[in-house]
């Protein structure tokens, strides 16, 4: 299971990025076409209405904070959506909540105030934050409050307002509706969850952060346009 909380990201980034890639298949092995059971799995969901690409994942996970600050997975998905489908797309990357974890319930709520306030360039960072965190949101606030540039009140009225609790309440129902067990997963046009071990990268040496976010998200381009279909309109 890939969930783990993150209590020394520094010392632990080498060992992370070497159980990293045991994940992907061996060097020269790259697939032509991905596989139904193989390189994706088919979940009991709707299309999306538009291309999409959805990550799950969490601030307290090692090879979440490895995929974000090192592999640039986000950022190299969000590159590939504008230029293969330019005129509509979507991407997400959301906080997993297990309810009965306050762990989770902060930093999804952090999450959910980062994307309220259009900050999501502010999310590498706060990969950062579970070394200040122990059961209370206090430093998560004080950390909004010098990155936003906003008062305390501000923060704790932002904390619980509208638009934030909209967007924790989408991550609830993400959680429980994709029933997300690790991180990060990637759920591609709403219905179709990605096999990570299956990403193999042509390679005959040890892979550079580079060649793994590239292999990453090569494997989400071919799933997303092996399994895109526009819905047809209603009649």
């Amino acid at each position: 299971m890939i969930l783990s909380s993150i209590k020394n990201l520094a010392g632990k980034t080498a060992l992370a990025f070497a159980a990293l890639t045991t994940l992907f298949s061996s060097a020269n092995l790259a697939q032509a076409n991905v596989v139904a059971g193989r390189d994706y799995t088919v979940l009991n969901q709707p299309l999306s209405t538009v291309p999409s690409v959805s990550m799950a994942m969490s601030f307290s996970c090692v090879h979440c904070a490895e995929f974000t600050r090192v592999y640039r997975v986000p950022e190299k998905i969000e590159k590939m959506l504008k230029e293969t489908f330019p005129n509509n797309h979507e991407f997400l990357e959301w906080h997993i909540v297990m309810e009965d974890i306050q762990l989770y319930r902060d930093f999804a709520r952090l999450r959910a105030v980062l994307y309220a306030t259009d900050n999501d360039k502010l999310l590498p960072e706060a990969f950062e934050l579970p070394y200040t965190y122990a059961n209370d949101p206090a430093p998560l606030k004080k950390w909004l409050q010098g990155k936003l540039k906003l008062s305390s009140e501000d923060v704790n009225n932002l904390w619980t307002s509208f638009s934030v609790n909209t967007f924790y309440k989408r991550e609830v129902e993400l959680t429980k509706a994709y029933e997300i067990r690790q991180t990060p997963t990637f759920i591609i046009n709403g219905k179709y969850e990605m096999n990570i071990g299956a990403i193999s990268i042509d390679s005959t040496t040890e892979p550079t952060p580079d060649q793994i976010g590239d292999a990453v998200v090569k494997q989400i381009k071919q799933i997303l346009l092996a399994t895109w279909k526009k819905p047809e309109a209603k009649k």
